[in-house]
């Protein structure tokens, strides 16, 4: 049977209380509860005892208004209602409307108002009681909603975004690669975005490997992937990378995929989430020809650029990646008379492209 009454405010007593505002504090269920200490407890307490265990508490403090405000004169006797505490599993059972009728017993002849200022998240469930069970009328109401913080005078300014900017070693018989010519001539740093360089294997599997460790240690912002392409005319940024491994040539570890899917039974494509077109708007900006691709082929540069978006998809999902292909050098192109672009303008094309992810 519950026991409701007044009682002092024992050093056991106290001990309990405390114990209780513990567990208060682990519903979190009110803004700013903390853990009471002996200096916070007071008298006049009332307790709700279950064969003599302290399940629930109120305590609470007489004070005299000293300025007008709605509905209460100044210089009135006010008692407010410093914390009002019930163990969840003792809850629905009329405990809380209990010890609040205990209280205005013993202090509605001294008190001309009974008051309460409240954080509790669940205020409707709150509103409910005091409004309904316990009688009292509602007076105003604090609201709040953090917005975004404003740098402290002096704090240092956010620091740069992160690029993992990869590109092949030679294939195919090359003794270059374009798009690794065109990434060495690249700054740190274009605009707020700092680039990390990576030399990719031209390998089914172990490129997706390397790409996939430098992502996990790194955690960037953006994943651009590099490629050359024989035979095209401009800077072209990838729309979509295939489930398919189908190589014309082996790669540089003798690997010939052919008609076979990069993971099995997963998904049959992934798009890029680089602004494509605003990266080729970017491009021809700069003054170099680009466009957009719908295919990246089937050999190891869609491969990776599948892998590094499913990567993304799984485990980065804050992290944006695409691939880009670039024409071959004039060096690379002179005997068979293949479109070209000079490793500089590449450069430009690609600092261009970066500079697009920033405002994207």
């Amino acid at each position: 049977m519950i026991e409701i009454g007044r009682e002092a405010l024992t050093d056991e007593t106290a001990a309990r209380l405390i114990a209780l505002s513990a567990l208060w504090v682990e519903e979190n269920c009110s803004f700013g509860m903390v853990k009471n200490s002996r200096d916070d407890l007071r008298e006049p307490l009332w307790t709700a005892r279950d064969n003599g265990v302290i399940v629930g508490y109120l305590f609470g403090r007489f004070y005299r208004q000293e300025r007008r405000i709605s509905g209460i004169t100044p210089g009135s006797e006010c008692f407010e209602i410093d914390e009002l505490y019930v163990l969840p599993e003792y809850r629905s059972q009329r405990i809380g409307g209990r010890l609040f009728a205990a209280m205005e017993a013993d202090v509605g002849t001294r008190a001309a108002f009974l008051t309460l200022t409240t954080s509790t998240k669940d205020w409707r469930k709150m509103l409910h009681f005091y409004t309904e069970n316990a009688g009292m009328t509602f007076h105003n109401a604090f609201f709040f909603k953090p917005t975004a913080p404003v740098p402290a005078k002096g704090a240092a300014a956010p620091g740069p975004k992160k690029l993992l900017l990869t590109a092949f070693d030679p294939f195919g018989g090359e003794a270059v690669n374009a798009a690794a010519q065109a990434a060495a001539l690249l700054p740190a740093r274009v605009g707020g975005i700092e680039i990390t360089r990576l030399t990719v294997p031209t390998v089914f599997y172990r490129s997706i490997e390397a790409v996939t460790q430098a992502a996990r240690a790194l955690r960037p912002d953006f994943i651009l992937c590099l490629g050359q392409a024989a035979g095209r005319d401009a800077v072209t940024p990838e729309r979509v990378a295939i489930n398919v491994n189908d190589a014309r040539i082996p790669d540089n570890a003798g690997n010939q995929p052919a008609d076979a899917p990069v993971f099995p039974g997963e998904a049959a494509a992934y798009f890029s989430t680089l602004p494509i077109k605003a990266m080729a708007d970017a491009i021809r900006g700069a003054g170099v020809p680009a466009r957009i691709s719908d295919s990246a082929g089937t050999f190891v540069c869609n491969h990776l650029m599948y892998g590094v978006l499913r990567l993304c998809a799984r485990e980065l999902p804050g992290t944006r990646a695409g691939f880009i292909h670039l024409p071959l050098t004039p060096e690379q192109a002179a005997e068979t008379h293949a479109p070209c672009l000079s490793s500089a303008d590449a450069a430009r094309a690609l600092e261009a492209a970066i500079a697009a992810l920033e405002r994207a």
